[in-house]
């Protein structure tokens, strides 16, 4: 966090820090009234290095103005938006509770997994956010045509009261932003972005989908499912396509489970879910058929529970949790990562699961996820070596790209240790 914390930011009391990262800070702050009003509220602003550049001014206001649309209850509210002396500020909803990385990464350390309940009931709250959000419109009743891009386990919160918020639209895409995406540059974190996304491309809300059923296999399973040395790795995993079920790993989880996952994380997007109510309602279907109680008073009292644990001096209060931050987490803003660094980077990423480890709830994964804003200049090569159509049907393209990059053809297929010999198969769904 930056050495400088003001008393005061425009009306607001500044109370303590939460979180750091490459763009911005985050307070917790308090507003007062008359008659002993009193509110807590999140303050976020530009990070100090970079007051004055236009570019993170513009990023800034971007963010402001696309979260002030967005009204619903799975989706972290933005409460004012304001300037001090040439230094933006946006004020949020302060949300008790923990993010999903933390509880995720407790649970593990607990040697359990969550209730398949309550991990199915997480991926419905943050699908219907998703689903208002895509289909938002503005003020003058146009659509926005809004993109997450950047779901994970630290843009999840989950809230006391029982309901997961998503939070950190930094980097979300819209027809509303006046700076648009330079070409061939991805935002967002590796290990959750879709295929399509990853080929640097046209795509479209669906990458979101997929991100969500990234986040729903590590709910259930209590595993990172793409946890690589580098982001080299990471992408040829995930271009592969080849992902094991979450059964493999947990052996109570239905097959119903099994090829709930294996739709949403297909790597041809036209055989994903196609929208997000779409696969809310297949959630919650699930849950109804399984006889799974996971509503929000189950969620409320699961999640207090877990708060109040005496035993567990570590776990977040509520400052650090809304935040929704740990320095071992996912960075909360991208970094450049030059294309000769992405084709060469060394083991100083991401750990990896080597093939030969069985799964174990006996070791710490405290490395940083990598994060992406990547400059990809070869995707313009590869895809005129293809002679590509459209990049909605870039699913040979991606498997051409594996072979013209022998760096990337290190091995034929993706699996993760000691499958339990149970693998998906075109039948299965």
């Amino acid at each position: 966090m930056s050495d400088f914390l003001p008393e005061k930011v425009g009306p607001y009391d500044v109370l303590g820090p939460l979180a750091t990262g490459g763009m911005a800070e985050v307070y917790l702050a308090r507003t007062t009234g008359p008659g002993g009003f009193e509110k807590q509220v999140v303050l976020k602003r530009i990070a100090k290095k970079l007051l004055g550049e236009e570019k993170a001014r513009v990023m800034f206001c971007d963010e402001a103005r696309l979260q002030a649309l967005l009204n619903h209850q799975n989706i972290v509210q933005i409460y004012d938006f304001g300037v001090q002396e040439g230094d933006f500020f946006i004020v949020m909803e302060y949300v008790p509770g923990c993010s999903l990385r933390w509880l995720i990464d407790r649970t593990r350390q607990n040697e359990a997994f969550l209730p398949l309940g309550l991990s199915l009931r997480i991926a419905a709250d943050i699908l219907s956010g998703l689903d208002h959000a895509h289909n938002l419109h503005d003020l003058r009743g146009q659509p926005v045509d809004m993109i997450h891009r950047d779901i994970s386990p630290v843009n999840i919160l989950l809230s006391k009261s029982g309901i997961a918020k998503l939070i950190d639209f930094g980097v979300a895409k819209s027809e509303l932003q006046r700076q648009l995406t330079q070409a061939g540059v991805l935002k967002g974190k590796f290990p959750y972005m879709a295929p399509e996304q990853m080929a640097g491309g046209v795509f479209d809300h669906r990458v979101d989908l997929f991100s969500v059923g990234v986040c729903l296999w590590e709910m259930l399973t209590g595993r990172r499912l793409f946890r690589f040395k580098n982001n080299n790795q990471v992408v040829r995993a995930i271009l592969m396509g080849n992902y094991p079920p979450p059964s493999a790993y947990r052996s109570d989880l239905p097959a119903s489970i099994d090829r709930l996952l294996h739709r949403a994380l297909t790597l041809e997007p036209d055989n994903r879910f196609q929208t997000a109510s779409v696969f809310q309602m297949e959630c919650e279907s699930l849950m109804h058929r399984l006889g799974l109680s996971a509503n929000s008073a189950t969620f409320s009292n699961y999640l207090n529970t877990v708060l109040n644990d005496p035993d567990s001096n570590n776990w977040p209060k509520s400052l650090r949790a809304q935040a929704a931050r740990h320095d071992n987490d996912e960075q909360t803003d991208p970094e450049l990562f030059p294309v000769s660094t992405l084709i060469s980077m060394d083991s100083s990423g991401d750990h990896f699961v080597s093939s030969d480890s069985a799964p174990s709830f006996s070791s710490e994964e405290t490395t940083a996820d990598p994060i992406a804003t990547v400059k990809y200049v070869w995707v313009a090569k590869i895809l005129s070596m293809a002679v590509l159509a459209p990049v909605a049907l870039f699913a040979a393209p991606i498997r051409l790209v594996l072979m013209l990059f022998p760096r990337w053809q290190e091995q034929e297929t993706y699996e993760l240790p000691r499958l339990k010999k149970k693998t998906w198969t075109s039948g299965d769904y």
